[in-house]
């Protein structure tokens, strides 16, 4: 369940990533076509290694703003909780069993979400320095 939540939540971000990929080596190979050598793909293995450390940074903002979620999750459990319960110590137990339901699920959500970026910019990473390092040692035909 938590899976594939995460997969849910990060999928956006995911195709924007292949798509931006597949726009950069096409671009690349485009280029390298009209100039006649495999130089300009090697310069959109760069642009790749630029867009995997801007992904890095996306995951980490997203990773910071999940902090405040997990406030704001508290506080709408919290409200429903309070709506069950009756009595003198209701508003106490409530935060105490939203506190309880939120952070027993948020961490390993959270945690997957950071796992699926980092498969991404490091797949997208990898790729971009192998294109870097040796797509101008492709003998162009």
């Amino acid at each position: 369940m938590r899976d594939r939540l995460a997969d849910d939540l990060v999928r956006k971000k995911h195709w924007q990533l292949i798509a931006l990929c597949a726009a950069i080596i096409a671009g690349g190979l485009a280029c390298s076509w009209w100039q006649g050598n495999f130089m300009p793909l090697a310069r959109s293995g760069a642009l790749l290694t630029a867009a995997s450390i801007i992904h890095a940074w996306r995951s980490l903002r997203w990773s910071r703003m999940m902090v405040d979620v997990e406030k704001v999750v508290i506080d709408i459990f919290t409200k429903i909780e309070r709506d069950k319960l009756t009595g003198l110590d209701a508003d106490t137990q409530a935060v105490v069993n939203a506190v309880e339901r939120v952070s027993s699920r948020m961490p390993g959500l959270i945690t997957a979400v950071e796992r699926r970026f980092v498969a991404d910019h490091l797949l997208v990473g990898f790729i971009g320095t192998l294109l870097w390092g040796f797509a101008d040692l492709i003998p162009f035909p």
